[in-house]
This record gives C-alpha cells, structure tokens and sequence, in this order.
C-alpha cells in the first residue's frame, strides 16, 4: 500500500500539461597521485599510482501548470583511479552511463524513483563537507564517515554513478522539507538472485552481495537552526529467506554540525550491531585560498576476524584555491588497523 500511496501522489502532481526548462550541465574532474601502504599495483609495481576522475552531471526538468517540476538527473563518468584497480576490474574503466533517477517536486515534497540517493547516503553532515566528501583528492576511503565502519563499509542506498544501482533495487524514495525541516524515506527491494553465502570479517552473512532478496528501508530526520545542523537516522535491511535471523542489519547514525565563518565543526556517531563508531571532524579558513581538514574517529565493537578494526583512526588534508573553481587537494589519513593512505592532485569544477 505505501508504494501504491507513493506512485499515486507522483502521479496527482504531474497530471497536467507541463513546459519544458532546459538541461543543465555540471560536474567535476580530478586527477593526481595516491599511496596506499601495503598496495602494489602501481608505478613499477609499488604503492603509488595515479587517480584520476572526470564527472558530468545532466539534469533535465519542465514545469506544470499546478507549479510542480519534473526532472530527470543521469550522470556520465570516466574513473581511471589506478592501475590496482584496473587489474581487479574494479574502478578502473571507459565512459560509464548511470542509471536514471527520476523525479517530481513541489510544495517542499519531492518524489524520487530509480537510481535513488537514499536517506542514509543523503543524511546531512553524513558526508564531510569537502571537494571529494572525505579527505583529500579522492576521500582516502571515507574513514571521517561514522557509518563507513571498516569491518562493514558503505552499507547503505546511495546513487551508483557506474551501474543501475538503487534502479535495479526498485528504488523509491520520499523527501520532505519545511522551515530548516527535512525528512527523507527510503525504500529498494533487490533481487540479485541467489548465490553462495559469503560471510564479512564480522562473522556475518554478507547482505551485499549474497542474498536473493533483500529489502532496505532507510529513514532520516534533520533540523537547522542558525548556524547549527542535527540529524538523525535509521536503516534496517532484510530478507526473507530462511537466514532472516543472520543478515537482519540495522544501522542507528546522529550527527551534529556547526557552520561559522572561518571554521566548521562536524561530530557523529553510529552502531550497527554492536559496532560504534565516533568521529569529531573540522575544517578552518587559515586564509581566503587554504582550508585545512582533519579529523578523528574511534571504532569499537568489531568482532573475531575484525578486531584489527577496533582502534582510533585520524586524517588531514589541505585544500588550496587556485580561482575558476580549481584547487590543489592533498592529505593522509591512518586508518583503524594502522595503515596509511596519501593523495595528491588537482580538482575543477564546471
């Protein structure tokens, strides 16, 4: 019934003739240096290789007579992150086609259906507020997020800007804000079909990747008050098959976030499972051109197979504007099982 009460409402507020606005254009390109310690796989088989990303973003909308707005948004991206990845067939690749997200907005409520964003992935102060949304050039693995723990990583609906990702989950997802208010839910059922059960370092059943049908409901809930943002969420993924008691998976995250003028204060903290992470992450105009970033986090909780994941974990990074929406992005990052990660490059935006 709640799909049903979804499609119906999308469909009330398109039923009318509509003009067309225009396709916008934007995006990004990143290119420079990593190391990763322990990696081979790079210049002459060592720790570094190049990085290097291009982005174009494509949003096409019209207007209806009733004021509501339909959209489409599709991305095209080139990753060529490194020769490690190449020769795993992971990131490495030619142009990749995104699958669509479409949706209608209106009177504060957005519909979306598709290659969704998720309310997880979406929560605001989730991401850090950076050019890569973690430290450095490329993110040096996200370690600054509070729900990306290392035993269990990105377990939630985000956009796929490779593949069909939420699209091929039937996603569909509702966004609601008002006067610093703003709600997101979150839906995707996926059917990958059945495979041999994996487990993750945690002992667990891998949901990601093994399940022949799992459900992921997401939900978050954010208010912003001056210079000051709180939100808090909630996913829950489950299937029905008869492990149902094993790959339950639910994920509790809150974060909290001050914006003044010089300087940004970011604190979040998340369990899934019984594993508890906490990140305090900041950033500082040390002058007009650089911003200096860092942070740190503490996980705890990871059980046999992934203790080596319990520990503190840290980063900085440097951002220097060059004009014309270019930037030199460096930083390091030590991560909760003592490894080190480094970047640098250079970041445009168009």
């Amino acid at each position: 019934m709640k799909k049903i009460l979804l499609a119906s409402a999308a469909t009330m507020m398109v039923a009318a003739p509509v003009a067309a606005q225009g396709i916008d254009l934007s995006g990004y390109a990143r290119f420079g240096f990593e190391f990763i310690e322990g990696e081979t796989g790079g210049f002459d088989n060592s720790e570094v290789a190049t990085n290097s990303r291009f982005r174009l973003n494509i949003n096409a909308s019209a207007e209806t007579d009733f004021g509501a707005t339909v959209y489409v948004f599709q991305r095209a991206q080139t990753v060529s992150n490194d020769g490690r990845q190449q020769l795993a067939g992971g990131a490495g690749r030619a142009v990749s086609f995104a699958a669509p997200r479409f949706g209608v907005r209106g009177g504060g409520l957005d519909v979306r259906i598709g290659n969704i964003g998720g309310a997880i992935a979406d929560m605001p102060g989730h991401y850090f507020g950076s050019k890569s949304a973690g430290l450095g050039l490329a993110g040096l693995g996200f370690h600054n997020m509070a729900g990306n723990m290392s035993g269990s990583p990105f377990v939630w609906d985000e956009f796929s800007s490779s593949a069909a990702g939420p699209a091929a989950s039937n996603g569909i997802e509702v966004v609601y804000s008002a006067a610093g208010f703003r709600a997101q839910l979150s839906y995707t059922d996926r059917n990958p079909g059945i495979g041999a059960l994996r487990v993750d370092p945690q002992g667990n059943v891998n949901v990601a990747t093994n399940i022949a049908r799992q459900e992921r409901v997401a939900g978050t809930l954010a208010y912003t008050f001056g210079e000051y943002t709180g939100a808090i969420g909630f996913q829950e993924v489950t299937s029905p098959r008869t492990v149902q008691s094993k790959i339950a998976n639910q994920l509790v995250i809150a974060t909290f976030g001050a914006n003044f003028d010089q300087f940004r204060v970011n604190v979040q903290a998340a369990d899934r499972r019984g594993v508890k992470k906490a990140v305090l992450a900041g950033s500082f105009d040390v002058t007009p051109e650089a911003t200096l970033l860092g942070f740190v986090a503490n996980e705890s909780g990871n059980r046999p197979g992934a203790t080596d994941f319990n520990g503190t974990s840290g980063g900085v990074a440097l951002s220097y504007a060059l004009g014309g929406g270019a930037s030199i992005e460096t930083g390091v990052v030590r991560t909760s099982d003592s490894n080190t990660r480094a970047d640098f490059g250079m970041f445009f935006s168009f």
